[in-house]
């Protein structure tokens, strides 16, 4: 298997297709507030055949590493990501790749209104997330000290 990278995403390949893929977007708040520090992870699709074999727990800390960890950008500001689901499934995975269950939108606006108005507006499912759907935070990984779109692995290296 090889990584490749982009500036918002990450691919996993075998010998002959894609096995997996995972996307990163900022959170925004209508068209000119976009949170600094919230993200949104709007995919993470492995092939079938792949599954349960870590690669799309691997995407997705791809993605937490491109974010600074607490206390590694300079003002020392804590940087998530966010993810949703209303399949039990992805909500296992959700779990399992480190993600904190924050409940459904409601709650999360109870706790955090802008980042429940930002996560309505900025995913591509709003009656999917007013209609129920678990919302999951992760904290951010990486040793940088900003946001680094490429990750890790610079553009196209495997």
């Amino acid at each position: 298997l090889s990584a490749t990278t982009s500036s918002s995403g990450a691919v996993v390949s075998g010998a002959e297709c894609a096995v997996g893929c995972s996307q990163l977007g900022r959170l925004a708040a209508g068209g000119f507030i976009v949170l600094r520090n919230d993200f949104l992870i709007t995919q993470v699709l492995v092939r079938k055949t792949w599954r349960r074999r870590g690669i799309g727990t691997a995407l997705v800390q791809e993605l937490l590493h491109r974010l600074p960890r607490k206390g590694c950008d300079k003002a020392g500001q804590l940087y998530r990501a966010w993810a949703f689901t209303d399949s039990s499934t992805t909500a296992s995975f959700l779990k399992a790749a480190g993600g904190k269950q924050k409940g459904n939108v409601l709650q999360v606006f109870l706790s955090d209104p802008l980042v429940a108005v930002a996560l309505i507006i900025s995913s591509f499912a709003p009656a999917q997330l007013i209609g129920g759907a678990q919302i999951f935070c992760f904290e951010a990984l990486g040793d940088v000290p900003e946001y680094r779109p490429e990750g890790r692995l610079q553009p196209g290296q495997q």
